[in-house]
């Protein structure tokens, strides 16, 4: 079996123009956060108000929609090639390489290196696509939710549950139409999968193994090394995080092996593989959860993981144990059959 796929067992800155580079400039920490704790916290209390929120209904099915990117290079220019048959309006990255080759291709978009600002002045939008780092993902959601744009935004939705239970309060509130990208869930592998496991092809499951080979972990933080590159906006790149020299290899992958930025393997990979069996099982809370790694770190994420969360029988689903596996604690053999 691949161990890239899951298994089921029952054994910013100015904006700029296309002709220039965009313009560089410092971000106020404090600033950043008190906007962000603010936004976060009118959330939390279901305060948020949007009387100008586009919902699909609102939106005339005639006409493409006015889309705005953030993040528009490597998961996010995936994301921007899934939209393209739409008006893009405006494109948005900390850096200045991908922004000028976005605007290349399309040039009546309007650039920006500060999604802030683009969600500020861009008024005629529809939606808003994010493909940022994990950690401008809660930002970067409430901000267009809050102009009531609807929102497509890569996995993990939130950096943190509480962000996640925010934005769920603030999207209800708003009305407008989210959607989480997790592409896998709409293909007709785990579609089929879900179907037989729901007829009880295979009986009733009481085990469930899934596990993946990659590793988004480390073992001691990387060493900052001064200034970052003209193409970089590096108080952008880190937004709300705290403050650091530049670092190299942070941007643009190297950040989900750290807590301030991402949540690793299994934040990054989970959300995908674990869906299956919670979609085909019916899953919801675990009653226990244990977990065996290395020393668990506030500043970076393990090597490997595994996990096993216990979930207890409902009419959904008989008693059952669902384990993860990450890293270098992917398994070589499950109940006796090899892994390849």
């Amino acid at each position: 079996m691949n161990p890239a796929r899951p298994a089921v067992s029952s054994a910013s800155a100015q904006p700029s123009s296309p002709a220039k580079p965009a313009l560089r400039s410092s971000v106020d920490r404090r600033q950043w956060m008190q906007w962000t704790g603010a936004t976060l916290g009118l959330a939390a209390t279901s305060q948020v108000s949007s009387p100008v929120a586009k919902a699909a209904k609102d939106i005339d099915p005639n006409r493409p929609l006015n889309l705005a990117v953030i993040g528009i290079a490597n998961r996010g220019a995936s994301n921007v090639a899934g939209v393209q048959s739409q008006n893009l309006v405006a494109l948005c990255d900390v850096d200045a390489n991908y922004l000028k080759a976005g605007g290349e291709r399309f040039p009546k978009a309007k650039l920006y290196r500060d999604y802030r600002e683009m969600l500020r002045e861009e008024t005629a939008l529809d939606g808003v696509v994010i493909s940022t780092p994990d950690h401008h993902h809660a930002p970067a959601t409430m901000r267009a939710i809050e102009q009531g744009l609807n929102v497509y935004c890569e996995k993990p939705l939130t950096h943190t549950v509480a962000e996640a239970r925010a934005i769920r309060m603030a999207a209800k509130e708003a009305g407008v139409v989210t959607q989480m990208g997790t592409q896998i869930h709409a293909g007709s592998n785990y579609r089929r999968v879900v179907e037989m496991i729901q007829d009880g092809v295979i009986g009733n499951v009481t085990r469930v193994h899934v596990w993946v080979g990659k590793g988004w972990g480390a073992t001691e933080l990387p060493k900052p090394q001064g200034e970052a590159p003209d193409n970089v906006d590096w108080d952008l790149w880190l937004g709300p995080a705290p403050k650091i020299d530049y670092t190299p290899g942070l941007h643009p992958a190297s950040w989900r092996r750290y807590r301030a930025y991402g949540a690793g393997t299994l934040g990054d990979m989970g959300c995908h593989y674990v869906d299956l069996p919670f979609w085909a099982l019916g899953l919801h809370l675990p009653s226990s959860i244990v977990a065996d790694g290395p020393p668990p770190s506030d500043d970076y994420c393990p090597t490997g993981l595994k996990v096993r969360y216990h979930f207890d029988a409902t009419d959904k689903h008989d008693e059952l144990d669902l384990t993860w596996y990450d890293g270098d604690r992917s398994p070589k053999e499950l109940e006796g059959v090899s892994v390849p």
